[in-house]
């Protein structure tokens, strides 16, 4: 089974960076990063945060295997997003609801419209 360490390693490697640069772009010594990587050293947890805001390495495979390597973060921030306008309309009664919904289903009809003119128009 591979260890955090290993899967560091398999991040690097995939980066295509040395432990030099990888060490440059996220505040640490080569030295530090070899250390990691043989498990003198395990990998913790602030390391896994740092790599994500780097790279979007998924926190949960480097230290646990859990998931796929990287986080598409453009997904992300959509679920964010989408988070906020439930609670928002959770906030709201019945009828405006319906009327957000009326109105998100408007847009998209819009947006569609538009996407195909721009697509005949190209």
């Amino acid at each position: 089974m591979k260890t955090a360490n290993i899967r560091l390693r398999e991040i690097r490697e995939k980066l295509g960076l040395t432990q030099t640069q990888l060490g440059e772009r996220i505040g640490l010594k080569w030295s530090q990063i070899k250390d990691m990587e043989i498990g003198v050293v395990n990998v913790r947890p602030i390391i896994a945060k740092i790599l994500y805001h780097e790279f979007s390495v998924n926190p949960d495979w480097l230290l646990h295997g859990k998931g796929e390597m990287f986080i598409d973060k453009s997904k992300e921030r959509l679920d964010i997003i989408s988070e906020k306008v439930i609670l928002i309309l959770k906030d709201m009664d019945e009828d405006k609801r319906r009327d957000v919904l009326k109105y998100a289903e408007e847009k998209k009809l819009l947006m569609d419209i538009l996407k195909e003119k721009r697509k005949k128009a190209g």
